[in-house]
């Protein structure tokens, strides 16, 4: 898991910007200085920095340099996706799709993925076309899904590549005719450029 959320803590610094006391966490991270890298992200998350707070939810989540507790993942997921940052919003979508940490609804999931999803993460879009797919917290639409999975296979989310083909054999070609257009029009008003 420790390549996980190194993965995850270097893609969200990237896509972030940085400052020196976060990249002074990435650093203690990558050197196996868990601790010193764990209080780093906590003061600068007990400070409002949401970047700060997701890596912090993803060290509970995981157990990595702090004991696994889900409902503390979801306390500082929450604290960063209501700040808006779109993959902790995705993380919360997870969390309550599989109920760790919290309750299992679907519908909130869907809520938080489509947060996510309309900014550009793909593996939101992807899992929203799961779940229009599937029909869990929202009524079955394999238009729709078909939709979100050609929106997160633009963005070069494999899995979403071989979901939007299953979805296109289950569609009548007027309903991949309408699923087209659908799609063009995610793809204009959501694709992270």
């Amino acid at each position: 898991m420790t390549k996980v959320l190194l993965s995850t803590v270097l893609l969200l610094t990237l896509a972030a910007g940085s400052s020196a006391n976060y990249d002074a966490a990435i650093a203690a991270y990558e050197n196996g200085n868990y601790t010193a890298a764990i209080d780093t992200f906590k003061g600068l998350a007990e400070q409002g920095d949401p970047r700060a707070q997701c890596v912090l939810g993803l060290a509970y989540a995981y157990g990595e340099g702090v004991p696994q507790d889900h409902s503390e993942a979801v306390r500082w997921y929450r604290k960063s996706a209501e700040q808006g940052y779109a993959e902790a919003q995705y993380n919360l979508g997870i969390a309550y799709t599989f109920g760790e940490g919290v309750p299992q609804d679907y519908r909130v999931a869907v809520e938080w993925f489509h947060r996510a999803a309309v900014q550009g993460v793909a593996e939101a879009q992807q899992a929203l076309g799961f779940m229009y797919s599937a029909g869990r917290g929202v009524e079955k639409d394999p238009v729709e899904a078909y939709a979100w999975f050609t929106l997160a296979a633009e963005a070069g989310n494999e899995a979403a590549t071989r979901d939007r083909e299953i979805a296109a054999k289950a569609l009548t070609p007027a309903q991949l005719q309408k699923a087209e257009q659908l799609s063009k029009e995610l793809l204009k008003n959501y694709a992270k450029n």
